[in-house]
């Protein structure tokens, strides 16, 4: 793999096959890795974890629902639901054309 050097992204790095794959790709000496989990404290402690074993490589923390917009990220899909003004949000995000605003 000629991964030396350049930014990685791991979708689920929290759990044992992600942290597996993240100990595997700390030995090709990437300049950066971006690990993504669902939850802010599974993403951070990953993050502080591996800064153990690979202190020279930037392993940046981000977490939330990806596939949908920002401010809706961080809720579960419950609270989504149970909201007619989120589900109104998500429904039209899923269902009109793509724009800037969806896109950011």
């Amino acid at each position: 793999m000629d991964i030396k050097g350049k930014k990685i992204l791991i979708l689920g790095g929290w759990g044992l096959v992600g942290m597996a794959i993240l100990r595997k790709l700390i030995n090709y000496d990437p300049k950066e890795i971006v690990i993504l989990s669902l939850q802010e404290k599974e993403a951070k402690s990953v993050c502080d974890e591996l800064k153990k074993e690979a202190p020279n490589i930037n392993l940046i923390p981000e977490w939330g629902n990806i596939f949908i917009r920002k401010t809706l990220k961080d809720l579960a899909r419950s609270e989504i639901m149970s909201s007619p003004k989120n589900r109104q949000q998500l429904l039209q995000d899923t269902m009109e054309a793509f724009d800037d605003n969806i896109l950011d």
